[in-house]
């Protein structure tokens, strides 16, 4: 059986961060409360195991995204 990757609040805060996301944008893209994702980044609740797979595809899209409107800011 492979090891998940555990998350730190610290690396969930650089996520949010690094692709502009609210708390409350973020919890919706995996599904849970916007209050359960703040409690997750302040250390107050354990951050599941599986949320390391839930926001690899997630961040895959956001810089696909990203990508596609580099040249819209011109």
């Amino acid at each position: 059986m492979s090891k998940t990757t555990q998350l730190t609040p610290e690396q969930l805060a650089r996520f949010r961060a690094r692709y502009h996301l609210t708390a409350k944008d973020a919890a919706n893209y995996v599904g849970v409360h916007p209050l359960t994702w703040s409690r997750w980044e302040q250390g107050k609740n354990r951050i599941p195991s599986y949320l390391f797979l839930a926001l690899k595809p997630i961040a895959d899209k956001l810089r696909e995204l990203e990508q596609l409107t580099k040249g819209d800011d011109k």
